[in-house]
Protein backbone atom coordinates (compact mmCIF):
# COMPACT_ATOMS: atom_id res chain seq x y z
CA UNK A 1 0.00 0.00 0.00
CA UNK A 2 1.05 3.34 -0.72
CA UNK A 3 1.23 6.46 1.54
CA UNK A 4 -0.56 9.63 0.43
CA UNK A 5 0.52 12.77 1.58
CA UNK A 6 -1.89 16.06 0.22
CA UNK A 7 -1.52 19.41 0.74
CA UNK A 8 -2.14 22.74 -0.12
CA UNK A 9 -0.67 25.99 -0.08
CA UNK A 10 -1.29 29.37 -1.20
CA UNK A 11 2.74 29.25 -3.24
CA UNK A 12 2.21 29.79 -7.12
CA UNK A 13 2.22 26.43 -8.61
CA UNK A 14 5.54 26.82 -10.95
CA UNK A 15 6.93 27.90 -7.80
CA UNK A 16 5.87 24.57 -5.52
CA UNK A 17 6.79 22.52 -9.01
CA UNK A 18 10.45 24.28 -8.80
CA UNK A 19 10.89 23.36 -4.79
CA UNK A 20 9.90 19.82 -4.83
CA UNK A 21 11.36 18.90 -8.26
CA UNK A 22 14.53 20.34 -6.97
CA UNK A 23 16.18 17.34 -5.52
CA UNK A 24 19.10 18.25 -3.45
CA UNK A 25 17.03 20.26 -1.56
CA UNK A 26 15.16 17.66 -0.16
CA UNK A 27 18.51 16.52 2.08
CA UNK A 28 17.48 20.00 4.21
CA UNK A 29 14.41 17.55 5.13
CA UNK A 30 15.45 14.74 5.36
CA UNK A 31 17.28 13.72 8.34
CA UNK A 32 20.77 12.55 8.20
CA UNK A 33 20.27 12.85 3.85
CA UNK A 34 22.12 14.44 0.79
CA UNK A 35 20.81 13.85 -1.99
CA UNK A 36 22.90 13.84 -5.52
CA UNK A 37 21.47 14.56 -9.09
CA UNK A 38 22.84 12.84 -12.41
CA UNK A 39 21.61 14.54 -15.80
CA UNK A 40 19.14 17.07 -16.47
CA UNK A 41 15.53 17.62 -15.02
CA UNK A 42 13.19 15.24 -17.06
CA UNK A 43 13.14 11.32 -17.75
CA UNK A 44 15.80 9.40 -17.30
CA UNK A 45 17.69 11.88 -14.48
CA UNK A 46 18.92 10.05 -11.16
CA UNK A 47 18.78 11.11 -7.53
CA UNK A 48 21.22 9.43 -5.03
CA UNK A 49 19.72 9.57 -1.71
CA UNK A 50 22.49 9.32 0.88
CA UNK A 51 21.65 8.83 4.42
CA UNK A 52 24.33 8.57 6.69
CA UNK A 53 24.98 7.59 10.14
CA UNK A 54 28.81 7.44 11.62
CA UNK A 55 30.34 4.26 9.33
CA UNK A 56 26.92 3.35 8.12
CA UNK A 57 25.20 4.65 5.01
CA UNK A 58 22.34 3.30 2.60
CA UNK A 59 21.72 4.88 -0.87
CA UNK A 60 18.03 5.44 -2.20
CA UNK A 61 18.17 5.32 -5.87
CA UNK A 62 15.93 7.00 -7.91
CA UNK A 63 15.11 7.35 -11.39
CA UNK A 64 13.15 10.09 -13.37
CA UNK A 65 10.36 8.10 -15.21
CA UNK A 66 7.76 10.47 -16.23
CA UNK A 67 7.93 13.90 -16.06
CA UNK A 68 5.45 16.46 -17.03
CA UNK A 69 5.76 19.95 -15.46
CA UNK A 70 2.46 22.16 -14.83
CA UNK A 71 1.48 23.93 -17.76
CA UNK A 72 -1.12 27.22 -17.80
CA UNK A 73 -3.34 26.04 -14.86
CA UNK A 74 -3.38 22.43 -16.18
CA UNK A 75 -1.53 20.04 -13.51
CA UNK A 76 1.62 18.70 -13.51
CA UNK A 77 3.58 15.07 -12.22
CA UNK A 78 6.86 13.68 -11.83
CA UNK A 79 7.13 9.77 -11.46
CA UNK A 80 10.45 8.28 -9.40
CA UNK A 81 11.07 5.05 -9.51
CA UNK A 82 13.84 3.29 -6.88
CA UNK A 83 16.05 1.49 -9.03
CA UNK A 84 19.04 1.00 -6.18
CA UNK A 85 20.06 -2.22 -3.98
CA UNK A 86 18.26 -1.32 -0.56
CA UNK A 87 15.07 -0.05 -1.69
CA UNK A 88 12.35 -0.70 -4.32
CA UNK A 89 9.45 0.73 -5.09
CA UNK A 90 7.92 4.20 -6.57
CA UNK A 91 6.95 8.11 -5.77
CA UNK A 92 4.51 10.62 -7.79
CA UNK A 93 4.08 14.09 -6.94
CA UNK A 94 1.69 15.65 -8.75
CA UNK A 95 1.27 19.88 -8.21
CA UNK A 96 -2.13 20.79 -9.44
CA UNK A 97 -3.87 24.43 -9.49
CA UNK A 98 -6.26 25.08 -6.35
CA UNK A 99 -7.51 28.26 -6.06
CA UNK A 100 -4.94 31.21 -6.11
CA UNK A 101 -1.97 28.31 -4.83
CA UNK A 102 -1.22 25.23 -5.45
CA UNK A 103 -2.73 21.46 -4.73
CA UNK A 104 0.06 18.84 -3.74
CA UNK A 105 -0.58 15.58 -3.84
CA UNK A 106 2.64 13.15 -3.25
CA UNK A 107 2.30 8.93 -2.87
CA UNK A 108 5.21 7.18 -2.32
CA UNK A 109 5.71 3.09 -1.53
CA UNK A 110 8.76 2.36 -0.88
CA UNK A 111 9.86 -1.13 1.07
CA UNK A 112 13.22 -3.01 1.73
CA UNK A 113 14.48 -5.12 -0.76
CA UNK A 114 14.37 -8.53 -0.86
CA UNK A 115 10.56 -8.33 -1.85
CA UNK A 116 9.95 -11.07 0.81
CA UNK A 117 11.13 -8.75 3.69
CA UNK A 118 9.64 -5.61 2.27
CA UNK A 119 5.85 -7.53 2.14
CA UNK A 120 7.04 -8.89 5.86
CA UNK A 121 7.99 -5.07 7.38
CA UNK A 122 5.43 -3.17 5.28
CA UNK A 123 3.19 -1.75 7.43
CA UNK A 124 6.30 -0.22 9.30
CA UNK A 125 7.64 0.90 6.06
CA UNK A 126 4.27 2.91 6.21
CA UNK A 127 4.30 4.50 8.77
CA UNK A 128 7.74 5.32 8.74
CA UNK A 129 7.24 6.94 4.88
CA UNK A 130 3.81 8.99 6.36
CA UNK A 131 6.26 10.70 8.95
CA UNK A 132 9.42 10.82 6.49
CA UNK A 133 7.33 12.36 3.49
CA UNK A 134 5.11 14.46 5.57
CA UNK A 135 7.62 16.29 7.31
CA UNK A 136 9.55 16.49 3.71
CA UNK A 137 6.59 18.20 1.79
CA UNK A 138 5.79 20.46 4.45
CA UNK A 139 9.65 21.52 4.98
CA UNK A 140 9.47 22.60 0.73
CA UNK A 141 6.19 23.92 0.94
CA UNK A 142 7.13 26.35 3.67
CA UNK A 143 10.14 27.00 1.39
CA UNK A 144 8.06 27.60 -1.32
CA UNK A 145 5.84 30.26 0.62
CA UNK A 146 9.15 32.14 1.00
Amino acid sequence: MAVEIVRETSAPVGRVWSVLTDWPRHGAHVPLTRLTVTGPPGVGQEIDAATRLGPFAFHDVMRVDEWEPPTDGSAGHVVLTKIGRVLSGSARIEVAPHGSGARVAWAELVRPRPDLLGRAVGPIADVAARVLFGRTVDGLLREAAE
